[in-house]
């Protein structure tokens, strides 16, 4: 491996209310990941555009992101779950990383809020494991050399599209729409220390 590795790793369809997982190659330091949702959404059948839901679409096609680390034999390093969490937090957390601006889709689709139509969507959703704040960031990327984990993988909870627009009801064709990990990687010596990320839901009664 150079250096610095940043390339598309994986790609599957994307399929609505399923766990789709990604088996990472091992190797190297990640100091980023991204789930990313590119493609095409048709709509059709729609009789009036729906309600936004928080982010709206296309970010809620993406419920939650879990990356799953089993430690190899006699690492030292955690397994479980090092990252539970939304795309709502992700994001926001990236705006802190990109001078305050929040980035929802790349191409800037909204999905028209649910209206009949073709839109093309690249939906970028960056899961920081390198510490910004810190003097040297790599102190906290994900270790992949071998000796660390025996496998890592990362689960990708979709929804649809009662999950971006409230009152939606039409017809959805997603065969153009594909889900990819992309990451960011060093090649460098020594250990890291583990960043876990979560977050928690509330529910606030009489809120969108």
């Amino acid at each position: 491996m150079a250096f610095c590795d940043k390339k598309n790793r994986l790609t599957t369809p994307f399929i609505q209310d399923s766990k789709l997982i990604f088996t990472l190659p091992l190797g190297g330091k990640i100091l980023e990941g991204k789930v990313v949702l590119v493609g095409q959404v048709i709509l059709s059948g729609v009789g009036a555009a729906g309600t936004l839901y928080g982010e709206g679409g296309p970010i809620n096609l993406v419920k939650r992101v879990i990356v799953y680390a089993n430690p190899a034999a006699q690492s030292r390093y955690p397994g479980g779950k090092i990252v539970d969490i939304t795309p709502r937090s992700l994001l926001r957390y990236a705006a802190m990383q990109h001078n305050g601006k929040f980035i929802g889709d790349q191409l800037g689709s909204s999905l028209g809020s649910g209206a009949n139509g073709t839109y093309n969507i690249y939906t970028s959703i960056p899961i920081y494991f390198a510490d910004g704040v810190l003097r040297s960031n790599v102190q906290t990327a994900l270790n992949t050399d071998p000796g660390t984990y025996a496998s890592v993988q990362v689960e990708v909870d979709t929804g649809d599209m009662t999950s971006c627009f409230t009152g939606w009801a039409g017809t959805v064709n997603w065969s153009g729409l594909q889900v990819q990990w992309v990451d960011n990687r060093v090649a460098l010596t020594g250990d890291t220390n583990v960043l876990f990320q979560e977050d928690h839901v509330f529910l606030i009664a009489a809120t969108q």
